[in-house]
């Protein structure tokens, strides 16, 4: 039998069953490549799409979002001259002028709750770095908005309980205004120069600044609107033009 079997071997073409074999290795393993290629291919498509999906919710949000952003901006002007009106009323010891306001003017959303450190991982994987830069900017500002927005509240309770007239009022109660006046002043510096800025950049990562909702929270009869109106429309203007700067 070992005889038998040692005859048969050596009548086997070695050189022919060599290329079979290492053909067959090669076809195998071409196919397990190309299989593990298309997973990973599928999986990189999955991830994008999934990315895609969050930006497309990031930028709903930031439409309304970065839409308040530039209300705050286009009111800036107005609530600092009448905080400064306020403080200088009671330093004088004279009555406010007419149409000081000791609420705050209408305020949006300021809140982003798609931007994450995830997001800004995955955004530096599929976009290019200003569209990044754009959402990081946008996303530290919305965090301050709203770091912001609870102290801003506090500071227009207290301007609220100013008299009219400072010479009716004690001078604790008069120091206190005060304090909230100047730390809204500073909480607002800056920011009349945001609206264009906001535009831009919510342009670049593909947010749409709700005009049209901006101009309806203007047509009404609360502080600022008729400034914040006129701002509005020179910003239209020169959007429309494609000059945001």
């Amino acid at each position: 039998m070992f005889l038998s079997l040692r005859q048969r071997l050596g009548e086997i073409d070695l050189p022919k069953w060599s290329a079979i074999f290492l053909f067959e290795f090669v076809v195998v393993l071409l196919g397990v490549l190309a299989a593990q290629m298309l997973q990973e291919r599928f999986e990189a498509n999955r991830a994008k799409a999934s990315f895609e999906d969050e930006r497309t919710a990031l930028n709903r949000q930031l439409d309304n979002v970065g839409s308040s952003m530039i209300l705050r901006g286009l009111q800036s002007r107005c609530v600092t001259s009448n905080l400064e009106e306020i403080v200088a009323a009671i330093e004088e010891g004279r009555a406010f002028k007419d149409g000081v306001f000791l609420s705050h003017p209408p305020m949006g959303a300021a809140e982003l709750t798609v931007w994450d450190g995830e997001f800004a991982t995955s955004a530096r994987r599929y976009l290019d770095e200003e569209e990044v830069a754009g959402y990081q900017f946008l996303g530290l500002v919305a965090t301050d908005m709203k770091s912001l927005g609870e102290s801003e509240k506090a500071h227009w309770a207290t301007l609220g309980l100013a008299s009219r007239n400072p010479a009716r009022m004690s001078e604790a109660r008069k120091i206190e205004i005060l304090l909230a006046a100047h730390k809204l002043l500073l909480t607002h510096e800056g920011w009349d120069r945001a609206p264009a800025t906001v535009v831009a950049l919510m342009q670049k990562v593909g947010a749409v600044p709700q005009f049209d909702e901006m101009e309806r929270v203007n047509d009404s009869n609360t502080p600022c609107a008729q400034e914040a109106s006129v701002a509005l429309a020179e910003l239209r203007k020169i959007v429309a033009q494609g000059k945001p700067q």
